[in-house]
C-alpha cells in the first residue's frame, strides 16, 4: 500500500483480503462507463461513473468517513475519482487503480 495525503494506492492482493473481511464494510466503487461496468466488474461494485461521481457521490456515498475503493480500466479514471471525492470531503479513500491488473473472479 502506499499513501498519498488523499488516499491510499491499494493491490489486488491488499485489497481481495480487505473486501472479504466481514468485519469491515467497505463500498466498493467502478468508475468506468456502463458499458465497461456490463462486460465484466468486481462482485457488489457499485458503478458510478467518472463523469458523474460530483453530482452522485452526495447521495449515493453519503458517509464522508466510509471506506470506498475505487477502480477503473486501467487506473487513471480511478486516481481522477479519488482526488474528486478527497475535494469534496471523503476520508478513506482507496485506489485500487484497474480491472486490467484483477486476477480475480469478475461478474458478468
Amino acid at each position: 500500500m502506499k499513501n498519498t495525503n488523499m488516499y491510499t494506492e491499494i493491490s489486488p492482493e491488499n485489497a481481495k483480503v480487505m473486501l472479504e473481511d466481514i468485519s469491515t464494510y467497505i463500498v466498493l466503487v467502478d468508475v468506468r462507463r456502463q458499458e465497461e461496468y456490463d462486460l465484466g466488474h468486481i462482485k457488489n461494485a457499485v458503478l458510478i461513473p467518472l463523469d458523474n461521481i460530483r453530482e452522485l457521490a452526495p447521495e449515493l456515498l453519503p458517509d464522508l468517513s466510509q471506506e470506498i475503493m475505487l477502480y477503473c480500466r486501467s487506473g487513471v479514471r480511478s486516481k481522477a475519482a479519488a482526488e474528486i471525492l478527497y475535494n469534496l470531503g471523503y476520508t478513506h479513500l482507496y485506489d485500487l487503480g484497474g480491472i486490467l491488473n484483477w486476477p480475480y473472479e469478475i461478474v458478468k
